[in-house]
């Protein structure tokens, strides 16, 4: 999938399920819920949320969960996950680089494949609505592909990172290898990148 795509129409085609589709919760947000990176009760945002799957699980294991997403045909197929499992999530239509969320009102932000689809002039805005949007001490759970897949993606490096996130702001973990895994049928892994970024 190429940055820039109809997100729109491929979540109402059904054309994501063949590239990123995940039906159930992704393996790295389940261990960080395991770890104790999510406080009791925390606010979530599930920016670039897609179909939902992280948004509903950590719904259904207490936490106060908005999922932030450009299409709301993404959104509405947030809704029916949300309703199926009997859960509340709070469905915001909007950019993440100009995010209509209050200042200081989430503890932590997932991100899973969302940063590796903006440019770098877009992923400094992010930054900064991400800066704007966390609470000092709250965290950031970035995962995404580490090589550009032929142009398809502007890829999570450590030294992009480190350059769109400030050190006035923000404290970087290491940026670690892994493999993401999905249902999509054509792409069900992706060689990707996953770090923990913290708000100062």
């Amino acid at each position: 999938m190429e940055m820039g795509l109809d997100w729109d129409e491929a979540y109402r085609s059904g054309q994501y399920r063949a590239h990123w589709d995940y039906g159930v919760a992704s393996q790295e947000v389940a261990t960080c819920a395991a770890l104790g990176f999510f406080r009791p009760g925390c606010a979530i945002l599930d920016a670039g949320c897609g179909s939902g799957s992280d948004a509903v699980f950590l719904a259904g294991l207490g936490y106060r969960v908005t999922a932030l997403d450009v299409s709301s045909a993404a959104l509405n197929l947030v809704q029916e996950k949300a309703a199926k499992a009997g859960v509340v999530v709070e469905t915001v239509h909007g950019s993440a680089t100009k995010m209509p969320i209050d200042d200081a009102s989430i503890d932590v932000v997932l991100d899973r494949g969302l940063l590796h689809n903006l440019s770098d002039d877009e992923g400094r805005e992010y930054a900064a609505e991400l800066a704007r949007v966390i609470r000092p001490g709250g965290g950031l759970l970035v995962r995404g592909a580490r090589t550009s897949y032929g142009g398809h993606f502007n890829p999570i490096t450590t030294e992009r990172i480190h350059a769109l996130f400030p050190d006035t702001y923000f404290l970087k973990g290491p940026v670690v290898p892994l493999t993401m895994i999905s249902d999509a049928e054509k792409d069900p892994t992706l060689e990707a990148a996953i770090a923990l970024i913290r708000r100062k």
